[in-house]
């Protein structure tokens, strides 16, 4: 039963990290930062409309990137976990 789980879990994590591939996370990542460097330019922040737009976009990709990390260190942890049980 133990293997079988360590299995599952080594599967999982092989599939998030192609999934990783197709999301290009790191390419998210630098658009997120080039998202919060727009809200500093000057006057930014004049256009409610846009400024609105622009922070929707920003944490839509946050929430993209944070739950995939958080998928990937859930997986890591239940990994450590049944090497310790």
């Amino acid at each position: 039963e133990l293997a079988e789980s360590r299995e599952k879990l080594d599967t999982l994590q092989r599939r998030l990290m192609a999934l990783g591939g197709i999301f290009d996370l790191p390419k998210l990542k630098r658009e997120i930062d080039s998202l919060n460097e727009q809200t500093l330019a000057p006057g930014f922040w004049d256009d409610a409309k846009k400024a609105q737009a622009l922070t929707r976009k920003r944490s839509g990709l946050e929430a993209t990137v944070n739950g995939f990390e958080k998928l990937e260190k859930d997986v890591e942890d239940g990994k450590v976990l049944l090497e310790l049980g």
